[in-house]
């Protein structure tokens, strides 16, 4: 695997709306780019669900995060470890942004293809087109987000108590 260069796409704002026929262009094309791409930089957003994660997962395109630890979508089922890569922010902010983008320099074809084969086993829970597992996947977070389950089983109990069962 050769590694020559990074290319920054950069789609803007309100593309739809933009009268610039190059920014157009480009958000028209960034779905050749991310299938293009071994590896796609996801910073940290304002939310914990990004399209430009799900974006990359789809087009196989290993997730590169950087940012403070943030909780991502379906994180109690999807093994982000195994999927993805992990920079060091506080690294990159103090002048090692180069010797953390090296770091991808590193990573073998072979590495390559088990990321890619895990990007595989779980896009289901982000296909919003296909299946139930989406449905599965935010029930299964709201769970354990906000303990339900156990909320469930204390409103069970306390309706058999009122029974006298």
């Amino acid at each position: 695997l050769e590694l020559e260069r990074v290319n920054v796409l950069d789609c803007g704002k309100n593309t739809y709306k933009d009268k610039d026929k190059e920014t157009r262009k480009a958000f028209h094309e960034y779905p050749k780019y991310l299938r293009k791409s071994t590896f796609c930089l996801i910073p940290e957003g304002d939310t914990a669900s990004s399209r430009r994660l799900f974006d990359a997962m789809f087009a196989g395109c290993i997730p590169v995060f950087i940012g403070s630890e943030y909780e991502r979508p379906f994180e109690d089922i999807i093994r982000y470890d195994l999927l993805s890569i992990k920079l060091d922010l506080l690294h990159w902010l103090r002048g090692g942004a180069q010797e953390e983008i090296d770091k991808l320099y590193d990573i073998t074809s072979a590495e390559i293809g088990q990321y890619r084969q895990q990007i595989a086993n779980y896009l289901r829970y982000i296909d919003w087109r296909h299946g139930d597992y989406v449905f599965e996947a935010i029930v299964h977070e709201m769970v354990e987000k906000y303990n339900l389950g156990e909320v469930k089983t204390a409103q069970r109990e306390r309706q058999l108590l009122l029974r006298g069962g």
